[in-house]
């Protein structure tokens, strides 16, 4: 004699701890994504910069001082350097000042900007110009130039090397 069993399905209790565990995992992976994004975004702000870093670098070799903007370093009107996701990239005191899309960060002030300022060695005129990004301290014995009063982005949108 051969039993036969019915199959039923999942219980509730079943459906209800994996929607559980789903929402879980949503609630856990949604803002990790988002926060991804805006670093990806940011991160073409780094790309549209190396080219100016080495103008402003190029610049300092040759006069040795910073440049004061655009035009000493060879360079379009700010809103004309741009991106997808970067409005505006400036020269301001030998920093590098770029600015992006309100879409970027729309819970951010609109003037937060991502500076990358120049810290240079006194007692080494002719040494490297070494970058810091926004607030960060620069190496022992170099002085950064360059505006500070800009806010910065949240460490949340920008790479690791570049948080407070």
């Amino acid at each position: 004699m051969t039993l036969i069993r019915l199959r039923r399905g999942f219980t509730v209790i079943e459906l209800m701890l994996v929607i559980g565990v789903i929402g879980v995992l949503a609630a856990i992976a949604i803002p990790q994504y988002q926060s991804y994004v805006v670093r990806a975004k940011v991160a073409e702000g780094f790309e549209l910069a190396a080219p100016v870093m080495r103008g402003i670098a190029a610049y300092y070799d040759r006069w040795g001082a910073l440049p004061a903007g655009n035009p000493a370093v060879g360079l379009p009107a700010p809103e004309l350097l741009r991106g997808e996701w970067v409005s505006s990239i400036t020269v301001q005191d030998g920093a590098v000042v770029v600015r992006f899309m309100p879409k970027v960060l729309p819970d951010k002030p609109a003037d937060a900007a991502l500076v990358l300022r120049p810290a240079l060695n006194p007692e080494q005129p002719t040494a490297s110009i070494v970058w810091v990004c926004g607030a960060g301290k620069p190496p022992t014995g170099f002085v950064v130039h360059g505006p500070q009063a800009l806010p910065a982005l949240p460490d949340s949108a920008v790479s690791g090397r570049c948080r407070a």
